[in-house]
């Protein structure tokens, strides 16, 4: 989801969880790629995106991390693929997660506006994040007795 704003974003202090936001800051590539620390996460428990602060999805595996990436610009910026949602005279950018959670707001500020997007891979059925942990105490892991 996306949302096109004609005015300047509050700054300094998120409405939701009064934190303080990171600073609108420009994009600055190397060797036509953005740096890592420039990208965000977003994962389902199968599978994980990379998100830049240039609205760019650079990363993806879909269905699951071991499947071949639908977008990998990541990694090859001429030939990988990407999907990306910005505006056409995008100015700087930031990039932070909703106060406990795992969703992803990328805020690109262009002269004529600021493009908000909040992106999130939500779990699907059958994800099991208990994956591979172990337990010292076996009470306390539980199976769901519903079919």
């Amino acid at each position: 989801m996306s949302e096109l704003f004609s005015h300047p974003m509050h700054e300094g202090k998120s409405e939701a969880s009064g934190s303080s936001l990171p600073a609108f800051a420009p994009l600055c590539r190397l060797g036509g790629y953005l740096p890592i620390e420039d990208h965000g996460l977003i994962g389902d428990g199968t599978t994980a995106a990379l998100v830049g602060r240039d609205g760019r999805v650079s990363w993806l595996c879909v269905p699951r991390f071991d499947s071949a990436p639908l977008f990998c610009g990541i990694l090859d910026a001429g030939r990988g693929g990407h999907f990306t949602v910005a505006p056409e005279d995008l100015v700087e950018s930031r990039q932070f997660y909703e106060s406990d959670t795992g969703v992803l707001v990328t805020e690109m500020r262009g002269r004529t506006g600021l493009v908000r997007l909040t992106d999130a891979l939500t779990l699907r059925s059958g994800a099991d994040l208990g994956e591979d942990v172990t337990a010292g105490r076996g009470e306390l892991l539980s199976k769901d007795p519903r079919p």
